[in-house]
């Protein structure tokens, strides 16, 4: 029950046959058995009790969440009133399809406002539907192992890459970027290490040089100004920048028009 394993199935928008609400465990009922053939099922749980996937059994509390593949059995066992937000939708078939559980977190719970959003048009704008379940699903996955940063880092993080965003164009220290957002350079250089695989120095150059790859590509700008766009005037320094990241001079890579237009990852 990776991250990786989650992402190959969401290579492509899931189709949502439905996003409602519903109450359980009404009239007494204490436990309920309940099976799909061929769709998914995405539960975010506002009651606590338990669920049996498989040979799973997990402990359901008011923000969690369960991800769980077709053709599954699964046991439901209330303990009163159990109402939950919940989406049953397709996914191209995968290799050995796996349950998931995310224990309550505020990063669960936003995730669930968005799907919750859908609610008023997911009838009628099937595509925006999916749209919205495919960035919940892979909002959720982005928790998974490698997502491990608490909620607040995860805040912090997140302010640090829009920062990062609206100053390309900038030279503002990397310093000066913790600062902003509450941390030590060191400090953010663990954040982005342990949830970007990379430093805060090498994240932005290549921010900068995906920008400087659109220019070079769809614009008649000059070389020297597309420099001063990204935040490196120093034209010498410019080339030797985007050369480390592409591979190829600022020059060659604008004049081959048939190459690709290459984004970091």
């Amino acid at each position: 029950m990776t991250r990786d394993s989650l992402n190959s199935l969401l290579l492509t928008p899931p189709q949502p046959s439905t996003i409602s609400r519903a109450i359980h465990g009404l009239g007494g009922v204490t436990t309920e058995t309940f099976l799909l053939p061929d769709q998914w099922m995405l539960h975010f749980y506002h009651y606590s009790g338990r669920v049996r996937i498989r040979d799973h059994e997990f402990s359901l509390h008011p923000g969690c969440a369960t991800l769980i593949p077709p053709a599954t059995q699964i046991v439901f066992c209330y303990e009163g009133e159990s109402p939950h937000l919940y989406s049953h939708f397709y996914l191209p078939p995968g290799s050995d399809p796996a349950p998931y559980y995310w224990p309550a977190d505020p990063r669960v719970s936003a995730l669930e406002d968005l799907l919750e959003g859908a609610l008023t048009f997911h009838r009628t704008h099937s595509r925006r539907a999916a749209a919205r379940l495919w960035e919940v699903l892979l909002g959720l996955s982005s928790l998974l192992d490698g997502g491990s940063a608490d909620s607040q880092s995860q805040e912090k993080l997140d302010e640090c890459l829009r920062l990062m965003n609206a100053t390309t164009s900038t030279t503002l220290p990397i310093a000066e970027l913790a600062d902003e957002v509450g941390l030590s350079q060191n400090q953010l250089t663990r954040l982005f290490r342990s949830e970007l695989g990379c430093t805060p120095v090498s994240y932005r150059r290549e921010l900068k040089m995906d920008r400087a790859c659109l220019l070079l590509r769809h614009s008649d700008l000059p070389v020297k100004a597309i420099a001063c766009s990204v935040g490196i005037p120093d034209l010498q320094a410019f080339n030797k920048t985007f050369r480390k990241s592409r591979g190829v001079s600022p020059r060659q890579y604008r004049a081959d028009p048939e190459g690709p237009l290459i984004f970091s990852q």
